[in-house]
């Protein structure tokens, strides 16, 4: 099977979260990166969830590490959990980021900037 299509949401004004992604270990998820996403994750149970890196994707630059190593969070049941997926060092070939999971109970959702201004709420007067 085919890793899951995690939903996105560009985060707005008028923004609905959308119903996360259930991930499985046999397939975890995946999502188009555009290098700004923030990865929610939800957790039914304890669980690792791994993004892994790129070797071909890290830069070679004197101010990063020169091991980047795949992003590690470990979640406890009820737990929520926001993952920055800020460089192309996690973005496969397929331009696609993956996400993989040690159990079953994990949901996803990965929220973008969104082209309007989220605003104020104005003062009555």
């Amino acid at each position: 099977m085919a890793r899951a299509n995690i939903v996105s949401l560009s985060v707005g004004r008028a923004s609905v979260e959308p119903t996360p992604t259930a991930l499985t270990v046999a397939n975890g998820g995946s999502f188009v990166a555009d290098g700004s996403e923030i990865l929610k994750l939800s957790a039914t149970g304890t669980v690792t969830v791994t993004i892994p890196t790129v070797a071909g994707n890290i830069p070679a630059m004197d101010t990063i590490p020169a091991v980047i190593r795949d992003r590690v969070v470990t979640l406890s049941a009820g737990q929520t959990h926001y993952v920055r997926v800020e460089n192309g060092s996690f973005v496969q070939p397929t331009g696609v980021v993956h996400v993989d999971v040690s159990a079953a109970g994990v949901s996803a959702v990965v929220l973008r900037r969104g082209l309007v201004d989220v605003g104020y709420a104005p003062v009555a007067g």
